[in-house]
C-alpha cells in the first residue's frame, strides 16, 4: 500500500482548547456538524475531536447531544481570550443557523 504521509510543523504559539456540546436533530449527521465548525473556524480552528454523542435522559425525544473537543491556534500568533471568544460565538451562531443546533446546558 502506498501512504501519503503529511507532516505539519507545530506551531510554535499556544493552542487553547474549548469544548463545545450542542444538540440537534437526531438524523443530523456528525460530519454535517463538523464541517459547520471548520467553515465558522476557518484557519484558526487546528483540531476538532468528537468525544461524545448521547440520546436519552434529559435530551428530548427525536434530538441527540453532540460534544468537540475544539483547539483553537495560530501560526502567526497567540490568540487572545477575546479573539477565542469571537470564534466560539461564530462557531455557535453558524451551528444555530445551519442546523438548528442549540448549546446544550452542562
Amino acid at each position: 500500500a502506498k501512504l501519503d504521509v503529511r507532516y505539519q510543523e507545530p506551531s510554535k504559539y499556544p493552542a487553547v482548547k474549548r469544548d463545545i456540546a450542542v444538540i440537534v436533530d437526531r438524523m443530523t449527521p456528525v460530519g454535517d456538524i463538523r464541517a459547520a465548525i471548520e467553515t465558522a473556524g476557518g484557519d484558526l480552528v487546528s483540531k476538532i475531536d468528537l468525544f461524545d454523542i448521547f440520546s436519552g435522559g434529559q435530551i428530548e425525544r427525536g434530538k441527540k447531544s453532540v460534544a468537540f473537543s475544539l483547539e483553537f491556534c495560530s501560526y502567526e500568533r497567540t490568540l487572545s481570550g477575546d479573539e477565542v471568544q469571537q470564534l466560539y460565538d461564530e462557531i455557535c451562531r453558524v451551528l444555530h443557523a445551519q442546523l438548528g443546533a442549540r448549546l446544550r446546558d452542562v
